[in-house]
């Protein structure tokens, strides 16, 4: 693992020069998990298993999740769609993927963030 090559993310991203990799990112909160130090161990203690392409994460007593490259997502036994659902679908907004007009919507008020011609970059320092 490496810094990124950005400087404003180099002290908070790293970047995998592995030919294969894998990625788990397991979220919490405490009304489901409990205090964060018992979430913490949970996880310390969790069984990961990568070959040929698929990988698989287990915690004692907890979540079993499995994905691959050619295998669906399946957590506790689930499959898990990756296509066929908005790219944002939250009581504020909806909107389908590609879409490039977001309407954010609260309280009577609306929001527009239009995307179409943004032109991205370059990035500055905003500290």
């Amino acid at each position: 693992m490496t810094p990124a090559t950005r400087k404003e993310y180099a002290a908070v991203e790293r970047v995998s020069n592995a030919r294969e990799s894998a990625w788990i990112c397991r979220l919490g909160r405490k009304a489901v998990d409990g205090p964060f130090e018992r979430f913490v161990d949970r996880i310390a203690k969790a069984t990961l298993e990568y070959s040929q392409n698929r990988v698989s994460y287990r915690e004692p007593a907890g979540i079993k999740a499995s994905f691959g490259w050619d295998e669906d997502l399946v957590v506790d036994g689930r499959k898990i769609p990756l296509s066929g659902y908005p790219r944002y679908d939250t009581p504020f907004v909806r909107v389908a993927r590609g879409e490039q007009v977001y309407r954010v919507r609260c309280g009577g008020l609306t929001h527009v963030i239009d995307l179409a011609g943004l032109k991205v970059g370059p990035f500055r320092d905003m500290t």
